[in-house]
């Protein structure tokens, strides 16, 4: 059904899982997702961010969700499945009362994978 939306500037969003990101002409205006987990280390999350800002990548968005560790280890092995990750030596979280979640970010930036700045 079309015009369904109560506000003209929602955007619906797919997802492409892919091994290989998808090439775009230059100077072609994008957004991008990614989604990352990371160990609970003080300290963790304002490493991951500053590498943005050390290349001059505008965030436009981040989030943070829980997820069970089960649930990210079979992701992790998704992953691992897709790249050329040496599958031997990608670490194990181990489940445990106090380790009961990790959280998974999800940060949009405005630029593309293929951007000198990105990439």
């Amino acid at each position: 059904e079309k015009g369904i939306e109560d506000d003209q500037n929602n955007f619906t969003r797919f997802i492409l899982l892919r091994a290989h990101p998808v090439s775009l002409p230059p100077g072609v205006p994008c957004k991008t997702s990614i989604v990352f987990s990371l160990d609970n280390i003080a300290g963790a999350l304002f490493k991951a961010l500053s590498v943005f800002a050390l290349r001059d990548v505008d965030l436009s968005k981040i989030e943070s969700r829980p997820c069970k560790t089960d649930i990210m280890s079979k992701l992790e092995r998704l992953y691992l499945s897709m790249s050329s990750v040496d599958i031997t030596r990608a670490k194990r979280h181990k489940s445990s009362d106090e380790n009961r979640f990790r959280y998974l970010f999800y940060v949009d930036f405005l630029a593309s994978v293929e951007d000198l700045n990105v990439s």
